[in-house]
């Protein structure tokens, strides 16, 4: 019978991602681990996250120190059964092959960065992968890269779209009112361009907003939804958080009001905090977040309920959130049987970051389902 050994190597998370730091160990070798317990914490340019267990078994060898940077695909930890020895450990790690880091960095066949022309505004997407389209779409502050731990896995089964909207990433600061009903229209007609077959609709935050416009208005562009911690389902928001990003002018400020979006406040880079200040630094950007503040917040108080919809509804819709939001407080009570409801513990509002694992398999199983 054939001893079970599993490697554990440095993930990539997102194309141009090609090493990683070894943060923290958060087991100890000898230590009984199951499927998806937290073993080490890694940290890259835009974030650092935990590495789950994908097996179970026993965490026998830890390869690389505390500290230390090594390439995207090598072995850093060996887990096995717990009758595997020593012997075996080492033949596993020395015919350990490191993945030729050329192919890598390789790109799918479909994969690009394109730029869309819908009516006054110039739309940054990004498309990975072959199969059921699948579009993903940020919230207020956000861009392509709140999905960076997400899209390419989904890619491996799916063609998945990330999408910056206008005033957003690299897209055009081009917003005129910044309702939801005019973002959803721009998305609208962006996935018209993208694909002439309906997509499976991703948003977090004010995202899924946009998502539930587009659902409401545009039925046939979809098959099912997937909504983020969504705006639209309370009338809580929170005021502090707001104020503090769009006012924030140093570091400080700045991280202040990213790490509100974590359930661990050491997953705020440095890196994250300087994007998010350089963006908001350029001219014209801080006028168009608060264009659609104001029209989608008054005083601070979400503008739109979307629950009496979801009543009549014939589109499949899922909600996943962060049980540790301090964004937008959920109460699961209210809402229809036809909408599936899946809780994710220690996260808060980024829960695509912050449990990449959990969440993307909840995607994927709910697309095939």
């Amino acid at each position: 019978m054939t001893k079970k050994i599993f490697a554990l190597t440095m993930p990539k998370w997102g194309m141009t991602m090609t090493e990683g730091t070894v943060a923290d160990w958060l087991a100890e070798e000898g230590d009984e681990v199951n499927v998806g317990s937290d073993l080490v914490e890694i940290e890259t340019e835009k974030i650092s996250a935990a590495i789950e267990a994908p097996e179970q078994g026993v965490l026998k060898r830890i390869l690389v120190k505390k500290g230390s940077v090594v390439k995207v695909a090598s072995l850093i930890a060996v887990i096995s059964e717990p009758s595997v020895n020593e012997t075996d450990i080492d033949e596993f790690i020395a015919t350990f092959k490191l993945p030729d880091q050329e192919e890598i960095s390789k790109t799918s066949e479909v994969d690009n960065n394109q730029f869309l022309d819908v009516d006054l505004h110039r739309i940054r997407v990004r498309t990975l992968g072959s199969g059921l389209d699948v579009l993903l779409i940020h919230g207020i502050g956000g861009d392509i890269g709140s999905w960076l731990f997400n899209q390419d896995f989904l890619a491996n089964e799916f063609r998945v779209h990330a999408i910056d909207l206008p005033a957003h990433g690299e897209s055009t600061l081009s917003l005129s009112e910044g309702s939801i009903a005019e973002l959803g229209e721009t998305v609208a007609k962006c996935m018209n361009q993208l694909s002439s077959n309906p997509f499976h609709l991703v948003g977090h935050s004010l995202g899924g907003s946009v998502v539930m416009e587009i659902a409401n208005k545009f039925s046939d562009l979809v098959t099912s939804l997937s909504l983020v911690n969504p705006v639209g389902f309370t009338e809580e928001i929170n005021r502090e958080f707001l104020e503090i990003f769009l006012s924030a002018s140093k570091r400080k400020e700045m991280k202040e009001a990213l790490t509100k979006l974590f359930y661990l406040t050491e997953n705020v880079s440095r890196t994250m905090v300087e994007n998010s200040l350089r963006h908001n630094r350029l001219e014209g950007v801080i006028s168009q977040l608060n264009l659609i503040v104001e029209k989608n917040f008054p005083n601070y108080i979400q503008a739109i309920d979307w629950r009496p919809l979801l009543q009549s509804f014939s589109i499949p819709v899922q909600i996943i959130w962060g049980s540790h939001d301090q964004i937008i407080p959920f109460d699961t009570k209210g809402f229809p049987e036809n909408v599936m409801l899946k809780e994710i513990e220690k996260a808060g509002h980024m829960v695509q970051m912050e449990q990449p694992t959990k969440f993307n398999l909840l995607l994927k199983e709910y697309f095939k389902s």
